[in-house]
């Protein structure tokens, strides 16, 4: 029963731990470019200031905020000091001149909800809108440290350097391209100064209290069933991982049942046989004159 009772602990612990409001995902719903579109060489502008205005039209959206990305390139060098190679990008043939970034550009106010996952460093809104500072989202094979200096190559072969102001949990990405190097969290202005692609590629979007399944209904009719661009369902996503954690706890909490009920069914089986095996004791001082009670 010991034994039942801190399995029972060491489950409820885990699946407590499952915390699905630490996934930043930011908003209820995100329209974004397709992967055919943004990775192609002409910068079709479809999420531009014209789709903007016509979500202003909808009372079901409570604010939108937009997302730009590019992608960049380590310079060996810089690479080689911050980065140990894990075996399957050398097994793959990824070296470090073939590292690259990406840089999620975030608006303002959207840049701000990254600061309460900062492991390392601080957090400078300022900084970060009118410097060439960056924040490293934490992927697990670097080892930056907040005031490193990183050195990197655009596409057209000019170089730039950035300061790191902070390291941010890696929970905090974005879905967009895919690099072999960690993501960095920009402000769009230094995508502007760089030179960077300053397309808007997503727009996160959050429902205000009349929003809901019925925001998704209007923005699906708005996009019309198009190829090029995307709608994704953040609440879908958290109502999915929902369903699989109360399916993890019911699982776990009905094995720990079935363990206890076993533990109690052995425990009235051994109390009895104990009793049974000892009746003759019993009845030596039963006739010894102690009473049945």
């Amino acid at each position: 029963m010991t034994s039942t009772f801190i399995l029972f602990i060491v489950a409820g612990s885990i699946i407590g731990s499952i915390n699905l409001e630490s996934l930043t995902i930011g908003g209820d719903y995100s329209i974004q470019i397709s992967d055919t579109v943004s990775r192609g060489r002409e910068r079709i502008d479809l999420l531009d200031a014209d789709f903007l205005n016509e979500l202003n039209n909808y009372e079901g959206i409570e604010s939108y905020h937009t997302i730009m990305y590019d992608r960049i390139w380590r310079v060996e060098q810089s690479a080689e000091n911050h980065i140990e190679l894990p075996e399957e990008y050398m097994e793959l043939g990824i070296g470090y001149g073939d590292i690259d970034s990406i840089l999620y550009g975030h608006d303002s106010e959207f840049l701000e909800g990254v600061e309460k996952y900062i492991t390392a460093g601080t957090f400078d809104s300022k900084l970060l809108e009118t410097g060439e500072y960056i924040i490293a989202v934490d992927d697990g094979i670097f080892n930056l440290s907040p005031g490193d200096v990183l050195y990197f190559n655009k596409s057209d072969g000019s170089g730039f350097a950035v300061s790191v102001l902070a390291i941010v949990s890696n929970n905090i990405t974005y879905w967009g391209y895919k690099a072999s190097g960690c993501d960095l969290i920009v402000h769009q202005n230094l995508l502007e100064h760089l030179g960077m692609d300053t397309r808007i590629q997503r727009i996160v979007i959050s429902a205000g209290s009349q929003g809901g399944q019925d925001l998704k209904t209007e923005l699906q009719e708005v996009l019309g069933g198009r190829e090029d661009i995307t709608l994704v369902s953040y609440m879908d996503l958290k109502m999915e991982l929902e369903e699989q954690k109360n399916m993890i706890s019911a699982i776990s909490y009905g094995f720990l049942l079935i363990l206890f009920l076993i533990v109690v069914f052995h425990l009235i089986n051994t109390t009895f046989t104990n009793v049974l095996s000892r009746k003759k004791e019993l009845g030596i001082l039963e006739a010894i004159g102690l009473t049945l009670r």
